[in-house]
């Protein structure tokens, strides 16, 4: 192998490594609101309230650090309300962790979608509860105040932060979820990620000069390189067949004791998987 060819292959691995500390230097960094959060396809809101509501949820989402995002529709496509929400959410490049809510003007149903922290969050009661607060200016016609009063009542959850009996000693920390407390290094890694990155590049840099100092004037590998012409050994190895040995085991077919999955998470949330195969929770109510 030529000297050459061993600059060329150090180099690209110096920028593969270069590469890569930017990866993780991006993906540690605070999650960023979508420019858009709104989606007023069913043209419910005046120019006004679109104002106003965009406001509420570009607020919100940066104070959760995920993404709250509200869409209306009058024309399902012959979806499911839920389909058409987990659809739209995972569709759409919005944060791992995050919530949709659906106004379906074509059923007239309200739905939550939750994914990620948000599903921990927003248990199966928490969504009854912002149905609750949604409902009645859903029935009245007050599509704005709906969209408020279901904003409000969210944060005030995100506020009083998971729920005691389902995550006991997490809920002592309002504000904070699994993804947050099981990784205790993020926050000293975003606000140091420049060191990190300095001294990771001058690492590589020490190494691919090590190496390169190491390989001058190396000579050509040939076939012979390997090969040792005082040290052969040859064994010979036959398989003779003996005898086979036949085991039975009774497959009982009886279900076993306690049923399949709920398909309920810890923190009392059901989940379900769509059609891009990523997990939600969450729920809905015809008005």
């Amino acid at each position: 192998m030529t000297k050459a060819v061993l600059q060329k292959r150090w180099i690209c691995l110096f920028f593969l490594s270069l590469m890569f500390c930017l990866t993780v230097c991006i993906s540690g960094t605070d999650v960023l609101a979508a420019d858009q959060l709104l989606f007023d396809e069913a043209g419910l809101f005046s120019d006004t309230q679109r104002a106003d509501l965009e406001e509420q949820l570009q607020a919100l989402s940066e104070k959760m650090g995920m993404d709250t995002v509200v869409l209306t529709i009058d024309d399902d496509l012959g979806k499911t309300s839920q389909d058409y929400a987990d659809d739209f959410y995972d569709n759409n490049g919005f944060s791992a962790s995050g919530f949709l809510f659906l106004l379906n003007m074509d059923y007239r149903e309200i739905y939550i979608s939750t994914a990620g922290d948000a599903i921990a969050l927003y248990t199966d009661e928490r969504i009854e509860s912002l149905l609750d607060a949604a409902y009645e200016y859903m029935t009245e016609g007050d599509y704005a105040d709906a969209v408020s009063a279901f904003l409000e009542r969210a944060e005030f959850y995100y506020d009083q932060g998971l729920v005691p009996d389902d995550f006991p000693g997490e809920a002592e920390h309002p504000g904070t979820y699994p993804s947050e407390q099981s990784n205790p290094f993020i926050s000293a890694f975003q606000s140091n990620w420049p060191l990190y990155l300095g001294i990771s590049l001058i690492g590589a840099g020490i190494a691919i000069l090590i190496m390169l100092s190491r390989n001058r004037g190396v000579s050509a590998v040939t076939p012979s390189t390997y090969h040792d012409a005082q040290d052969f050994d040859l064994f010979m190895h036959t398989d003779r067949f003996l005898h086979t040995t036949t085991t039975r085991t009774r497959i009982s077919h009886d279900p076993p004791a306690g049923g399949g999955s709920s398909g309920r998470s810890s923190g009392g949330s059901r989940t379900h998987t769509s059609s891009s195969g990523t997990r939600h929770g969450g729920g809905g109510r015809r008005f």
